[in-house]
């Protein structure tokens, strides 16, 4: 059978990064009443999101935005003013930014924040960028398929926010796409150690993504 690539991206794997996100965020974005997608490409997650909560404010903010409703600006300098949004959510971009330039994501998250407001950042858990990278057999530059420029351990990412002066409330390590699925199994998993005990591929497989939630 033919799979359409642009059904699967925008409706099938939009639909399941939504529930693993909802799932760990449900009750900061059901007591917020201004929300923010930060690097929201294609409005997939927002469009999700304005139909469970279809009073709430909810804006999509992407430098190179793939949809009309999408607020063009750069991360680095948010065009809100502060304290202004009751919770952000920032998923597969960090992983995207030069030191320099996350920093001053970071401290705008921080400023257009309120008080109590909190943000949710999903990214890969130790990634190997490596086994993407490329070396040109001319110039011998070296060449990264994904684009990513960081690699994020849990300390890392840990420190790189509380330096910000966030609070970390929580932090989870897991596989978003399976356990989006199947949230009861993989915390089943975890909850009795069982997941200690599968072998080291799968084990790497279920720790793939990293989502940790910071309040101001």
């Amino acid at each position: 059978m033919e799979i359409d690539l642009n059904t699967y991206k925008v409706d099938y794997k939009a639909s399941i990064t939504y529930r693993g996100v909802l799932s760990f965020f449900k009750k900061q974005l059901a007591k917020s009443n201004v929300i923010a997608d930060m690097g929201a490409g294609d409005a997939s997650f927002i469009n999700n999101l304005k139909i469970k909560y279809p009073k709430k404010e909810i804006i999509g903010i992407d430098i190179d935005p793939q949809e009309k409703s999408i607020i063009k600006a750069d991360l680095s300098a948010i065009p809100y003013s502060e304290n202004y949004f009751d919770a952000l959510v920032c998923m597969d971009v960090v992983e995207h930014l030069g030191n320099d330039v996350l920093d001053k994501v970071l401290s705008e998250f921080y400023r257009v924040l309120k008080t109590g407001g909190q943000v949710l950042i999903a990214t890969l858990l130790k990634e190997d960028i490596l086994i993407q990278s490329y070396k040109c057999p001319f110039c011998e530059k070296e060449f990264r398929s994904s684009a990513h420029k960081q690699v994020f351990s849990e300390k890392e990412l840990v420190c790189l926010l509380t330096g910000k002066g966030f609070n970390i409330k929580s932090v989870n390590i897991t596989h978003l796409g399976i356990y989006s699925l199947l949230p009861f199994a993989v915390g089943l998993l975890k909850k009795l150690k069982i997941d200690k005990l599968l072998p080291g591929s799968i084990q790497k497989l279920l720790a793939k993504d990293i989502i940790i939630i910071a309040e101001k």
